[in-house]
């Protein structure tokens, strides 16, 4: 179904597309995100204190299956189709390896171009932002995901900085100040802190990758003409054509 969503954005079009969806799809998103990184929570409840950095480490893998989540439900909504939170954990969990690869991928370049002082790991960043829907909706493997993001980036790594600059900066304003919340006003013990900080992950972490979903589309529209085959397919589709 073609819908306003399906035309080539500017940055701040993106984010305001992706927040439509976060609207439209806040309950699925949320679940989806939550399914992963709860059994994180619960177990950072009982562990040891000394176990936090492994509890981290389990966040973060819980929180790059949650976005391959989130991104297939943003893919759902972009295109119409029915959205449904276990749909998408069950497709993640059949792609795991993928998605887990992607993320390892993505963090080194971008730790190792951070290192080659900064300009690089931007540049990686924009290089490697269309991995995850490349695994999640082209059912690419790893190698293959940087190929094609990469190729998608080509020609366009000012529309991707830009874009991706602006979500980092309004994630970190909320959770800055979801965390000043939690350690200065409600002064909550500080295990109780720990995992309030991670839950509030489950509400933030779904709006950037329904942002890189959005993105996806719109270079895919950019330099695929997209919009015009989404119109096609629809029109075959239309009885009154029949």
């Amino acid at each position: 179904m073609l819908t306003s969503l399906h035309r080539p954005r500017r940055a701040g079009e993106i984010l305001d597309a992706a927040f439509q969806l976060y609207r439209r799809l806040f309950f699925p998103v949320v679940v989806a995100t939550g399914v992963f990184i709860a059994p994180a929570l619960l177990l950072d409840l009982v562990v040891p204190p000394g176990s936090l950095p492994n509890i981290n480490l389990l966040v973060n893998v819980a929180m790059a299956l949650g976005t391959a989540a989130v991104v297939r439900l943003g893919s759902d909504g972009y295109l119409g189709q029915p959205a449904d939170a276990m749909t998408a954990v069950r497709h993640v969990l059949r792609r795991v390896l993928s998605v887990l690869g992607t993320a390892i991928v993505q963090g080194l370049l971008i730790i190792i171009g951070l290192i080659l002082l900064v300009v690089p790991g931007v540049i990686f960043a924009a290089w490697t932002f269309a991995m995850v829907p490349a695994v999640m909706l082209e059912g690419r493997d790893t190698g293959d995901a940087f190929t094609r993001s990469r190729e998608l980036a080509r020609d366009h790594l000012g529309h991707i900085i830009v874009t991706g600059v602006i979500v980092i900066i309004l994630s970190l304003l909320v959770q800055t100040t979801l965390v000043t919340v939690i350690d200065e006003i409600l002064a909550l013990p500080f295990r109780v802190g720990f995992v309030m900080a991670h839950l509030m992950n489950v509400f933030i972490n779904p709006f950037p990758a329904l942002v890189t979903t959005v993105l996806y589309y719109d270079l895919r529209i950019r330099k695929e003409a997209f919009d015009v085959q989404l119109m096609t397919e629809a029109l075959d589709d239309d009885p009154a054509r029949a």
